[in-house]
C-alpha cells in the first residue's frame, strides 16, 4: 500500500471510515463494518477523532512507510483527507501541542495482545520521524530523539514477557511523556511505569516465559560472558520453568524467539542510552544472581528446640552468594533465620521450608523490581531535555521542556478463570481511566456545540463512580480496608472479608458467588462485566514488603549496584542493624502506591488534551485472517466504543464546515433547482459552481461570510420544512446534522449522480 493509497476513504456501511456516520448503528453494523476492514487489511477505523486499531496480525507493507509518515504530516486536514491512521492521532496532538502551547496525551488501551505496545512504538517513530525530517534542529537534539527510541527494546526486554495471548505482553504499564520547547521541538523524554508484574520473576503459568531478558541472556550472550556467570540453558531454571522451548507458547515466527537477536538488541539500546560494558556487565550478573537463587532449596530436620530448615545444596548456596555479593553463611543463614524483636530482646526464630522458599522469592522478586526501576532512572536522565544541551545559555534555553505529548500504554481489562491482587489492580485503573474517557468524550461533544453556539441537552452514559467508589472510597473502600487489615500485627483474609461485606454488602456492584466453603472470593460488577476474585494471597501481595534480614544482606553486598538497589531508607537500618521498635515507619503497600500513582496519573492526563486510541484482538490466534465477532463485541463493550458512537451521534452526530457542505452538495442543488453542474476543480462556493466572474480568496473573511450565507441557502433549499434545529443547525463554522440528515443527503446526490449519468448514457447511444 503506498501512501496515494491512502486517501481512499470508504462511504459504505461495509466499508465505514467513521462510524459515527454509520447508516444504520445497532452491534451488527459495528462488527461488520470492522470485519470487513480488517478482511481488506484496514486496521484502523475511526469513531470520531477516537481512533480504532483492530489488530492485523501481520506488517502490512507501505502503511507505516516514510512516504506515508509525510502523507500524514502534511495533510490540511488529517482525518478528513487520508484514510484513518493512529499517525492522525500522533498529527492531530502534535498540531495542538505546536499551535496552543498545552501539553497532549494520547491514551492507548486494549487487551492483552490488541496492538498496544506496536501502536505506541508507531506514535514514537512518527513524532520522531517529523521531528527530524522536517525541523532543522541541532545534533543534540538529534541524538535525543534517537535515544528515546532506544528505551523501547530495553523496557521490552525487562518488563514484557510471553504468555498464551501474546508473544511480547507487557507486564507494565508506562507513561512515556515527550517533551517538546516553545517552538514545538522535541528536546527530552520521561518515562513513568507502574505495577510490574514481579510475580512473574518467581512464577509462571503454564506455557508462558518469564520476563524476554532472562532468556535472551540465557540463550545469547556470548559464551565467555555465560561461562563467567555460570549460566546454564533456560530449561535447566526454576525461576524459567524448567521446560524446553518447544513446550512454550511462543511463535517460532516472533521476533522475540531469537534469543541472541533479543539480546543484542537489548544491549545496542542500553549502550545508546549511556551504559557502559561494566553497567551491562554487572546488569547481567543481577540477572544470573536472580536466576540463581531460584535454585535454592531447603531441607528441614527436626531438632531438640523444633523444626529448622536449612539449605539443601551447598553448592548452589555458593553459586547464588558468589552473584549476590555476600558470604555464604551469611546468604544461608538469612534465608532459613529472623531475628525477632521481643520485650525481653532479640531473639531467632527458625523458618519452615515453605518459608525459606518464601524469603528466596521474595529477594528474587525484590531484586529485580529495583533494578526495572533502576534501568528506567538511568534511562530517565540519558533522555531528560538537559542531556541535549551543549552549554550556554541560549543552548539552555533552546532544550528547555515547556509542554509534552504523553502517551499511555497501560495493561487492558483482564478477566480470567481465577484472578487475584493484580486482576484488581489492573481493573481498577481501567475503571478510573473510563470514568475519564466518558467524561472528557462528553465535554469534548459539550464544548464544541457551545463554541459553535448550538443547544443541545445533555447525553446520559453508564457512570461508574459507584464502582470506583466502592474500590477507592477512603472510608469503607475495598483498597482502604485491605491496608487496614494489613497494618494489624495479625491480619489475617478471613477477617478482611468480613469487614468488605459488612462494608460493601449492599453495593449493587458487589456480590459473594457461590463457591466452596473453604474458598474466599467476592464479585465485582465492573464497566466491562463481571469479575470474581479469589482472596488467597491477597494480604501477602498488598504488604509485599522485605523483611529487613534480607535488606541488611543485601546492604552488605561487595556489588556496588545491588548495594545501590538496598540503600538504608529506614530508621537505624543505615548502621546495618534493626531499628528499635517504634522507630520504624512502615511501608506502604502496593495498593496504597498504586492509588497515589493513578490519581497523579489521573490527574495529569486531566490538565492535557486528550486523544484515544482503542486496540482491539481480533481473535485468540492471532491469525491474519480470523475474525470473532463475540470475542470482539465483548472488547468494543469494554471499550466503551458503543457509548462513544451514541455519545457523537446524539442530537448532531454529523458535522461539515460551511466550505466542504458547498463542495459536498453544490451538485445536488443545481441538479434539483435544474440548473447545471459546472464546478471549478479548487472552488468550493456556490458562486464558483455557478460560473459567476470571481470569488472572495479562500481562507479570508469575505470568504467565509460567502460560505456561511451560501451553505445557509442551500440547506433552506434542499432541506424545506427541516429549519434551524429541526433536520440541522446552522452555526458559526460548520453545519451540523440531525441523525439520518446528512445520510439522506448523500443519498440523494448519489441517485441523481446515477440518474444523470444515465440520460448522458442515453443521449450519447441515440448519436451513435
Amino acid at each position: 500500500m503506498d501512501a496515494a493509497a491512502m486517501v481512499e476513504g470508504g462511504i459504505n456501511d461495509e466499508d465505514c471510515d467513521d462510524m459515527v456516520n454509520l447508516n444504520v448503528l445497532n452491534p451488527e453494523s459495528i462488527l461488520h463494518n470492522l470485519e470487513y476492514r480488517f478482511g481488506v487489511t484496514k486496521p484502523y477505523t475511526y469513531v470520531g477523532r477516537i481512533v480504532i486499531s483492530t489488530n492485523p496480525f501481520q506488517w502490512i507493507d507501505g502503511l507505516y512507510s516514510e512516504d506515508t509518515i509525510t502523507a500524514y504530516s502534511r495533510a490540511p486536514d488529517v482525518f478528513a483527507d487520508l484514510r484513518p491512521h493512529v499517525y492522525a492521532v500522533a498529527r492531530d496532538a502534535l498540531d495542538k501541542l505546536s499551535g496552543e502551547q498545552t501539553s497532549q496525551s494520547i491514551l492507548i488501551s486494549g487487551e492483552s495482545g490488541a496492538g498496544k505496545t506496536e501502536n505506541t512504538k508507531i506514535c514514537m517513530s512518527y513524532l520522531a520521524s517529523v521531528d527530524t525530517r522536517l525541523h532543522a534542529v541541532d545534533q543534540g537534539m538529534h541524538e535525543v530523539t534517537a535515544r528515546v527510541l532506544q528505551t523501547n527494546p530495553l523496557l521490552e526486554a525487562f518488563g514484557n514477557a510471553s504468555t498464551t495471548r501474546n508473544d511480547n505482553s507487557s507486564r507494565f504499564g508506562k507513561f512515556i511523556k515527550l517533551q517538546y520547547n516553545h517552538h514545538g521541538l522535541q528536546v527530552g523524554a520521561h518515562i513513568d511505569t507502574y505495577l510490574l508484574e514481579r510475580s512473574r520473576v518467581v512464577r509462571q503459568s503454564d506455557r508462558e516465559r518469564n520476563f524476554h531478558v532472562f532468556h535472551a541472556l540465557t540463550g545469547g550472550a556470548d559464551e565467555a560472558l555465560r561461562a563467567e556467570l555460570g549460566i546454564q540453558v533456560a530449561g535447566a531454571y526454576h525461576y524459567l520453568g524448567r521446560r524446553p522451548a518447544a513446550d512454550m507458547a511462543l511463535k517460532a515466527s516472533s521476533d522475540f524467539a531469537d534469543d541472541l537477536d533479543v539480546w543484542e538488541r537489548t544491549c545496542r539500546a542500553m549502550q545508546s542510552l549511556g551504559f557502559a560494558d561494566a553497567d551491562i556487565a554487572e546488569v547481567a550478573n543481577a540477572l544470573a544472581a536472580v536466576l540463581e537463587l531460584g535454585e535454592l532449596t531447603f531441607n528441614s530436620q527436626e531438632t531438640s528446640e523444633g523444626a529448622e530448615s536449612r539449605p539443601a545444596d551447598e553448592a548452589v548456596v555458593t553459586r547464588a552468594a558468589q552473584r549476590l555479593g555476600v558470604e555464604n553463611s551469611e546468604l544461608g543463614s538469612k534465608m532459613c533465620t529472623r531475628y525477632v524483636a521481643a520485650p525481653d530482646g532479640w531473639f531467632t526464630v527458625h523458618l519452615s521450608q515453605q518459608q525459606c522458599c518464601n524469603a528466596r522469592d521474595a529477594l528474587a522478586k525484590a531484586l529485580y523490581g529495583r533494578m526495572f526501576d533502576w534501568l528506567v532512572s538511568r534511562a530517565n536522565e540519558t533522555i531528560a531535555p538537559e542531556a541535549a544541551s551543549a552549554g550556554g545559555k541560549k543552548a539552555a534555553t533552546e532544550h528547555r521542556a515547556t509542554a509534552f505529548i504523553g502517551i499511555l500504554d497501560i495493561f487492558g481489562f483482564e478477566s480470567f478463570e481465577h484472578n487475584s491482587f493484580e486482576q484488581l489492580c489492573i481493573n481498577y485503573a481501567n475503571e478510573a481511566l473510563q470514568a475519564q474517557f466518558n467524561a472528557y468524550v462528553f465535554a469534548q461533544q459539550q464544548a464544541e456545540y457551545e463554541a459553535e453556539g448550538v443547544p443541545w441537552q445533555r447525553v446520559d452514559f453508564a457512570d461508574n463512580a459507584a464502582v470506583l467508589s466502592l474500590i477507592e472510597d477512603k472510608r469503607a473502600g475495598l483498597l482502604t480496608l485491605l491496608d487496614e487489615e494489613c497494618m494489624l500485627g495479625q491480619g489475617t483474609i478471613s477477617g478482611f472479608f468480613t469487614k468488605l461485606q459488612t462494608a460493601q454488602g449492599k453495593s449493587a456492584h458487589f456480590s459473594v458467588p457461590r463457591i466452596a466453603r473453604d474458598t474466599l472470593a467476592f464479585t465485582i460488577e465492573h464497566y466491562a462485566g463481571k469479575v470474581t476474585y479469589g482472596l488467597e494471597g491477597f494480604l501477602e501481595k498488598n504488604n509485599d514488603t522485605l523483611h529487613p534480614d534480607l535488606v541488611q544482606l543485601m546492604q552488605g553486598s561487595s556489588s556496588a549496584l545491588l548495594n545501590g538497589f538496598f540503600e538504608a531508607q529506614e530508621v537505624g537500618q543505615a548502621e546495618g542493624r534493626h531499628p528499635p521498635r517504634g522507630a520504624r515507619k512502615r511501608p506502604e503497600t502496593v495498593s496504597s502506591r498504586f492509588r497515589a500513582q493513578l490519581h497523579g496519573l489521573t490527574e495529569e492526563i486531566s490538565s492535557t488534551g486528550i486523544h484515544y486510541v482503542r486496540c482491539i484482538k481480533p481473535n485468540a490466534s492471532a491469525s491474519p485472517t480470523a475474525f470473532q465477532a463475540d470475542m470482539v463485541a465483548n472488547q468494543l463493550t469494554y471499550a466503551g466504543v458503543l457509548e462513544a458512537i451514541r455519545i457523537s451521534r446524539a442530537a448532531y452526530p454529523h458535522r461539515m464546515p460551511h466550505a466542504l457542505f458547498i463542495s459536498a452538495f453544490a451538485a445536488l442543488y443545481q441538479m434539483e433547482r435544474g440548473g447545471q453542474r459546472r464546478m471549478s476543480r479548487g472552488g468550493s462556493r456556490l458562486d464558483v459552481v455557478a460560473g459567476k466572474a470571481s470569488a472572495p480568496v479562500a481562507g479570508s473573511k469575505d470568504a467565509e461570510a460567502a460560505d456561511r450565507k451560501t451553505s445557509l441557502e442551500m440547506l433552506e433549499a434542499l432541506l424545506p420544512g427541516e429549519g434551524q434545529g429541526e433536520g440541522y443547525w446552522h452555526a458559526k463554522t460548520k453545519v451540523f446534522f440531525r441523525p439520518r440528515v446528512h445520510e439522506r443527503l448523500t443519498a440523494r446526490l448519489k441517485e441523481a449522480l446515477g440518474a444523470s449519468a444515465l440520460v448522458v448514457q442515453t443521449r450519447y447511444r441515440g448519436h451513435a
